[in-house]
Order: structure tokens, then C-alpha cells, then sequence
């Protein structure tokens, strides 16, 4: 479960606009870097949002990248897509 940050707190540099889907790629990308470890297959890997909180799931679905090969995070290395299947 990923809590999200807020924008309205206080002495916050955090926007909606610019983070939100940052945080939810990288949420992704760290569940599937432990999946391994947390014994979950990779390919089954998603985000869910209800009412007002399906933006980002849904923007996550559409906006998304295989990871960074060259990078030295191996999060980072991850791909941030959402795959739930049947």
C-alpha cells in the first residue's frame, strides 16, 4: 500500500501536478525490484484508486517506462508499468 504524500502540508515543496505521478511510478518500480524477495510475480505487479484517486493509477497505466538500464539505483532499473492480468 503506498500513502502518498500531501500537498497542503505544511512547508511543503510537494505539488499534485508534479509528483504525484513520479511517487506512483516509483512505488511500482520498488515492488517489482523486492518482488523476488516478497514473493510476488513480477507480471502482477498494479495500482488501484477509487472516486477521486483513480487519476494516478490511470495516468499510471498510460505513462510509463521500462526503467532506466544504465542507472545505479537498482530501483531505478525497473520498469514502472502496471500490469495487472487475469
Amino acid at each position: 500500500m503506498l500513502k502518498y504524500r500531501l500537498a497542503r502540508e505544511t512547508n511543503s515543496t510537494y505539488t499534485v501536478d508534479d509528483h504525484a505521478l513520479a511517487d506512483m511510478q516509483r512505488a511500482l518500480r520498488l515492488v517489482r525490484s523486492r518482488s523476488t524477495e516478497w514473493g510476488i510475480a513480477t507480471n502482477r505487479i498494479g495500482v488501484m484508486g477509487f472516486s477521486a484517486g483513480v487519476k494516478w493509477p490511470s495516468s499510471s497505466a498510460m505513462r510509463f517506462d521500462p526503467g532506466a538500464a544504465d542507472a545505479t539505483d537498482a530501483v531505478a532499473r525497473q520498469s514502472s508499468r502496471p500490469d495487472f492480468r487475469r
